[in-house]
């Protein structure tokens, strides 16, 4: 029952009339309000007297807000029953225990009313606490539609609630006394929800009495990230004119409507298609662009280029950018030299470096090492005329004690020049292959000056050239399989090449070689059998490499290149050896050498070497060196050498 009270004393009023159920307040089902008993009418000037009652006989799961009209003014009063207390009581906003006032009108008692949530209320907003776009909260918006409810349970699932993944839930008040006839629940999204669009069930724990459970649930798909463009991967290398690299981009998001993805490079480079477009079926497909270096003629060593992404088009994703990725770059405006390779104590190799591009101004190009290896010379110097002419660089191994097996060591060019696009800039560096000689070195020792080959207990120099070249024992000749062997000779010579011709090969009979070899001749001479027959002393194939340390070479006879050989491919390395009294007999050339591979000579000496035409002495072509590769010669002598048609 309500209790209208005069605070315990009487007071007048102007009127009193009946309490009228109804009579403003139409939409209301009278039969879920229950029945109101009247009051009797107080005529104007009589007195309400205290504890006067008006009873009104709601139903028995009433719950909820009883709205009254207070002198034709609408006012809430939230229906309450206190601890302990047997009557319920009207509370206004301000807290204060409600006493009537004239014209009350019980007609607008809510009932029992109804909970309802739609795909419209269920949505994903940035966390507040955080400014991390990957930081939201899921939030669903309960509805009422009467009544007050003080602890509705709202779980959110990640796909149906029968086979969906629980996200979590929380416990609200929904309330229609405050004016909103909402609540509202929120949870954290977190990372074991993936990232993208998702479907996202949400069930409101039905309460009792609601008239209709039909409504308790919804389902919508939501952006659970940030819209934003993914790309695929965090770096990229290309080259100037050469290789490309591809990246691929998708949405974070599926967007209602068509998103454009355009490259954005930098200007050291291009990329490929211009854009591609996105919607609501391909949203999360990859879609690769292909970027490239601009090939420019700048000199600028390794470099660095930055590539972003933005969009357009659907307003979630309109202006949107990624952060630049970085695009190693490698420049094409300087020589690359293929990897050489050396040995401690043994063979050098060399390469060569020029400009493509001609400069205002002189260029000098310093050359460095990592301590594994020497080089000669240690600068080259370009100008506006000799820029596009190779220069060259031997490269030694320093001979150390530490046993390191086949490392490698990275020679270093820098350009310094007035010409602002080459100055302080970093060049390609060359790596060199060094092969060690300490530890167990695959050497083999000959032990006979004979230019025998027999299983006779004894190693020759031939046999040796031919176990290392196969990399497996030759008669008498043990190996070590290795890159590469050292060869000593450790008697007394002269060293003959005496093995009588082929007859189907008639050309000369000197031992060829085809494989990495270290020849330490110790001061001995190797010969053409007293100068008799046809024999140069040694022929290097392609892939052969024949370091010579210490050596005379002489009386050496064959038709081009007495002593030595090369052809296209093949290395010869003489250190510290001399190249003496060796013939060309016509119709070839070169008394001493020829070379069509690579060549280099330090601290040797080539002397009294013949080019012969005809059986007439001093009648052929270049007495000492024919040269038509690459020719490095440093500390050296080339003295008395004859020729009769061109080149002493």
């Amino acid at each position: 029952k309500f209790v209208l009270s005069s605070v315990g004393v009487a007071q007048p009023y102007n009127s009193w009339p009946d309490l009228v159920y109804g009579n403003s307040i139409t939409q209301i089902d009278p039969t879920k309000i229950g029945t109101l008993l009247s009051l009797p009418g107080i005529a104007a000037g009589q007195t309400l007297q205290p504890q006067t009652e008006a009873v009104w006989a709601a139903p028995v799961d009433f719950q909820g807000t009883v709205p009254f009209i207070l002198s034709h003014q609408s006012h809430f009063r939230h229906v309450y029953k206190p601890s302990g207390a047997t009557n319920y009581q009207s509370t206004a906003v301000d807290g204060a225990i409600f006493f009537a006032d004239p014209w009350i009108d019980f007609s607008q008692v809510n009932y029992v009313g109804n909970l309802a949530i739609a795909p419209g209320d269920i949505s994903a907003v940035q966390d507040p606490a955080g400014s991390d776009p990957t930081h939201r909260l899921l939030r669903a918006v309960v509805h009422t539609s009467q009544a007050d409810y003080q602890a509705v349970k709202v779980t959110f699932y990640a796909g149906q609630q029968s086979n969906g993944t629980q996200l979590g839930a929380a416990t609200i008040a929904v309330l229609a006394s405050n004016g909103s006839y909402q609540g509202v629940a929120e949870i954290p999204w977190t990372p074991t929800v993936p990232p993208g669009t998702q479907s996202v069930y949400v069930t409101v724990e039905p309460q009792p009495g609601e008239t209709n459970g039909n409504d308790n649930a919804a389902v919508q798909d939501l952006n659970l990230v940030a819209p934003q463009i993914s790309v695929d991967q965090a770096s990229l290398a290309v080259t100037e004119g050469g290789a490309t690299a591809t990246v691929g981009v998708h949405l974070a998001t599926k967007p209602g409507g068509t998103v454009y993805v355009v490259p954005q490079p930098d200007s050291h480079l291009t990329a490929t298609p211009d854009f591609v477009t996105f919607d609501g079926t391909n949203w999360n497909t990859p879609q690769t662009f292909t970027i490239a270096a601009v090939d420019d003629a700048i000199v600028e060593g390794p470099y660095r280029g930055q590539l972003a992404f933005l969009a357009s088009g659907d307003p979630s994703y309109q202006g949107l950018k990624t952060d630049p990725i970085n695009v190693a770059i490698t420049d094409n405006d300087n020589v690359s030299p293929l990897v050489v390779q050396v040995a401690e104590g043994g063979y050098a190799d060399s390469y060569q470096f020029r400009l493509v591009r001609k400069p205002t101004a002189p260029v000098q190009v310093g050359i460095g090492t990592d301590g594994q290896t020497t080089v000669m010379p240690t600068s080259l110097t370009f100008t506006v005329d000799n820029w596009n002419k190779p220069q060259y660089v031997v490269v030694r191994a320093v001979d150390d004690t530490t046993a390191q097996g086949t490392h490698s060591s990275t020679i270093s060019h820098t350009a310094s020049s007035a010409d602002a696009s080459y100055n302080n800039v970093a060049l390609s560096s060359v790596t060199a292959t060094v092969l060690d000689n300490d530890g167990p070195l695959p050497t083999i020792d000959v032990n006979t000056a004979a230019d025998v080959v027999a299983n006779d207990g004894l190693c020759a120099l031939r046999e040796a050239i031919a176990a290392a070249n196969a990399n497996a024992r030759v008669n008498d000749c043990n190996v070590q399989i290795a890159d590469y062997h050292i060869i000593n000779l450790t008697v007394a010579g002269p060293y003959e090449i005496a093995i009588p011709l082929d007859p189907n090969f008639a050309t000369d009979s000197a031992p060829v070689v085809t494989s990495n070899i270290v020849l330490n001749a110790r001061g001995q001479t190797i010969r053409n059998h007293a100068g008799s027959g046809i024999s140069r002393i040694f022929t290097i194939n392609s892939g052969g490499n024949l370091t010579i340390n210490d050596a005379t070479l002489r009386d050496g006879k064959a038709f081009g290149g007495g002593a030595l050989w090369i052809d296209v491919g093949g290395t010869v390395n003489l250190f510290h050896s001399n190249l003496i009294n060796n013939t060309a007999l016509a119709p070839a050339s070169a008394g001493a050498i020829v070379n069509k591979g690579t060549l280099n000579v330090f601290n040797s000496v080539i002397a009294d070497n013949v080019a012969q035409a005809n059986n007439q002495a001093n009648s052929g072509r270049c007495g000492a060196i024919c040269n038509e590769g690459l020719l490095n010669m440093a500390n050296s002598i080339i003295s008395g050498n004859s020729a009769g048609d061109d080149g002493g």
